[in-house]
């Protein structure tokens, strides 16, 4: 339900001392500060005449959704608009990090796309970078080797990162805000104490303030209406600590570069913890709430720390976050209807808000001075100041939005076969998903749990002595399951029904990212048997091989004479013998990943066994396929030189390219990526002229057809042992608007001159 209320009584939030150092200093033009976000609508009145410039943005229309454009305005907004940014003089570079989708909502981002993202930012001259977003880990899960690369190249150029702790109330923060060496930021309400919705974790009290973030007023978007709204998260608060860090940056700078480690540490010097350590809330505090006028007075006499206190990443093992399932959070969270600040459950996905009324609504204009928020001039009222209550004055209405976007597309369509009879799912009436990953299980309950301990120790017990020896008697090995779902008697699978009862995942890095749910659709049967077959691959199970061997088991069972008998154990033996040298040599080879295409839509969320809720996708069969490198290049070459070549530059590109496959870019991207040996004459001309993958991009296509989605997906290489050698892109096209997207046409191929390839 929206909130709504008056001037008179809408106060956004007030910061001890930020008055006096907007006295100072309202931002410099030489600090920078990167926000990495959703899209921003620069055209929003609020951000009129600030200093912001798009560095990679997705596609070319004006954004629809509110958060980035908020986030932005927080920080950048000029004191002579409706909203006051924190530090308006500052120069801001953003990035989009989070896809729009066409009504306007906002699919994930992963660890890739803040990684990125953050490269991005780093290669510009960013000193401050805003992430207002994260991800959450497996059980056992760790950040990303790419992500955490680009966080400690952070610390070594003295960039600071500023990124948001989560809106859970859980014990447990994000990636990247679990990082020791980013400043991670919680929510606090106007009293100072910590909001019900802000995550905490002990090792987050070595490197997280907390400040004010419920009821933060910004700017935002209503459909083709600019309006300005009150929002709650860890996502404001973050913002405002980053705008912070730049006033100081900006009060520092004298021609060198600002020192924002040492702020970083300042600030973290500069807190108070207003809460007895026995109070509920006292851990929520992290480090403790920011004290900014504390923070003036030490930087006046040049009180900075040194930058050995902070604490280092010896190991992954160090990062947080690895105690709780993945879940892509867009934090956009707000009080709920009964004003307790308690999230809604996740088993509860929670639709973006409906508004009760349009505030200053005039179609968009072409020209943003043409529209304002303020029923009032400019030059006669003062305008609403971020850091102060807002002055009563003649305005119209103010309006307090009670907005949250949880769990990863929780607020997109689903498509169900049985309420949607005579239909098949397309971009128009479902949230469509083409995913790249490995396959994996879960138990959902503890007591389907134990009925799998019970089934597999019933079976393991009867399998001959050298077979117990190779499988584990355990339901929570993948070979042991592999094994036990796909094993036959007479030639029957008996244990196939059992495949049904798992919770099957799609994971990403060992991160469950998607449950599989084939129960939707006709032949759900061989969907999971090809599951359990999948999953058998992925840990070794060489599959002909063990068909064989449990068709001899059936078959000494059924033996009659002491010679026969004699001689199906010789050639059992052999079997088995053969099943692990084949396992042996897939694990010499685990660098080999096998990865799985899942083309599907979401249909609901899947509970799993710690609690935590992942999203659902019901498979198409007959688009999903699994492989390995090794054999993918079995396809095109037995060259041995080439080989490698090959393999080191698909490995490349699938690194350099994972992301959940939701946005119709990701779709066409991951099709493309997983058909790329069907077009083999890219890898085959790339390879042979020893290029690597370097960059992609996937934009709007020239091509159109009815009814479609067209997208063309740009893949770029180049020779870093001849620096004089152009750049080649190829660009293949793809219709993405079919639960199964198409590559249409032909591959254009260009050369550019490497200084213009954006290596």
């Amino acid at each position: 339900m929206d909130k709504r209320s008056s001037p008179k009584t809408a106060v956004p939030f007030r910061i001890n001392g930020l008055n006096e150092l907007w006295q100072i200093t309202k931002g410099h033009p030489d600090v920078t500060v990167a926000i990495l976000d959703g899209p921003v609508n620069l055209n929003h009145p609020c951000l009129h005449g600030s200093h912001c410039e798009y560095l990679s943005r997705h596609g070319d229309v004006l954004a629809r959704s509110s958060h980035g454009t908020f986030i932005t305005s927080l920080l950048a907004a000029p004191h002579n608009r409706n909203i006051q940014g924190i530090a308006p003089d500052c120069h801001y570079l953003i990035h989009d990090i989070y896809h729009e989708t066409d009504n306007g909502s906002l699919y994930p981002c992963n660890q890739a796309d803040i990684a990125q993202g953050i490269s991005d930012a780093l290669a510009n001259g960013a000193h401050i970078i805003n992430i207002s977003g994260g991800e959450r880990m497996a059980q056992g899960g760790q950040i990303s080797p790419r992500l955490r690369d680009v966080l400690e190249l952070c610390e070594q150029q003295g960039v600071l990162v500023v990124a948001a702790t989560g809106n859970d109330g859980v014990e447990m923060v994000d990636v990247p805000a679990a990082y020791p060496t980013v400043l991670a930021v919680g929510s606090l309400d106007i009293n100072g104490i910590p909001s019900t919705f802000s995550n905490w974790s002990n090792d987050a009290k070595e490197h997280g303030i907390t400040l004010i973030g419920e009821n933060i007023t910004g700017a935002c978007i209503e459909g083709n209406h600019y309006v300005t709204c009150t929002l709650s998260g860890t996502s404001f608060s973050t913002a405002l600590v980053s705008g912070i860090v730049a006033l100081l940056a900006s009060w520092q700078q004298s021609g060198i570069k600002p020192d924002v480690l040492g702020i970083r540490q300042l600030l973290l010097s500069c807190t108070t913890t207003s809460l007895p350590e026995d109070h509920p809330s006292y851990a929520r505090l992290l480090a403790g709430q920011l004290d900014l006028t504390k923070a003036i007075e030490a930087f006046q006499v040049g009180q900075l720390p040194p930058l050995d206190a902070v604490k280092q990443p010896t190991s992954d093992a160090e990062v947080e976050p690895s105690r709780y399932v993945n879940q892509r959070t867009f934090y956009m969270n707000n009080d709920t209807k009964d004003e307790s600040n308690v999230m809604p459950s996740q088993s509860e996905p929670v639709n973006p808000p409906k508004m009760d009324k349009v505030v200053p609504s005039e179609l968009l204009p072409d020209d943003p001075d043409d529209l304002d928020l303020d029923d009032d001039d400019d030059d006669e009222v003062a305008p609403q100041a971020v850091g102060a209550p807002m002055m009563e004055r003649p305005r119209r209405e103010h309006r307090v939005m009670a907005h949250s976007v949880r769990a990863s597309g929780t607020d997109s369509p689903t498509f169900n076969p049985v309420t949607n009879q005579g239909q098949i799912p397309t971009f128009d009436n479902c949230q469509l998903v083409l995913a790249i990953g490995q396959p994996s299980y879960n138990f959902g309950t503890e007591a389907n749990q134990d009925i799998f301990k019970a089934a597999i120790a019933d079976w393991h017990k009867r399998l001959p002595e050298s077979m117990q020896a190779f499988f584990p008697n355990t339901p929570f090995s993948e070979l042991t399951m592999a094994a036990f779902l796909l094993w036959k008697e007479d030639g029957s699978s008996i244990h196939a029904f059992y495949s049904s009862q798992l919770i099957w995942v799609l994971s990403m890095n060992a991160t469950p990212v998607y449950s599989i749910t084939p129960g939707f659709v006709a032949f759900s049967d061989s969907i999971y048997f090809s599951l359990a077959q999948f999953l058998g691959e992925n840990v070794g199970l060489d599959i002909e091989k063990y068909a064989e061997l449990t068709n001899s088991i059936s078959l000494k069972k059924n033996m009659i004479g002491e010679k026969k008998q004699i001689e199906t154990d010789t050639g059992q033996e052999k079997i088995l013998g053969n099943l692990k040298d084949a396992h042996e040599q897939f694990n010499v080879k685990k660098n080999d990943v096998m990865r799985m295409s899942l083309p599907g839509y979401i249909s609901g969320s899947t509970k799993l066994l710690n609690g935590n809720y992942i999203q659902s996708v019901t498979p198409v069969a007959y688009g999903m396929n699994n492989w390995t490198l090794d054999a993918l290049v079995d396809t095109v070459t037995d060259d041995a030189e080439y080989r490698q070549t090959l393999t080191d530059l698909l490995n490349r590109l699938y690194i350099n390219t994972i992301n959940r496959g939701q946005a119709p870019e990701e779709r066409a991207l991951n099709y493309a990526i997983y058909n790329i040996i069907a077009v083999s004459d890219i890898v085959r001309d790339a390879a042979t002229k020893n290029m690597q993958f370097t960059n992609y991009q996937v934009k709007p296509s020239k091509i159109q057809r009815q009814n479609s989605q067209m997208r063309e997906v740009q893949l770029t290489f180049f020779n870093p042992g001849n620096t004089t050698q152009a750049s080649t892109t190829y660009a293949i096209t793809v219709d993405i608007s079919a639960i199964t997207p198409i590559i249409v046409g032909r591959i254009d191929k260009w050369q550019a001159p490497i200084s213009v390839a954006s290596l």
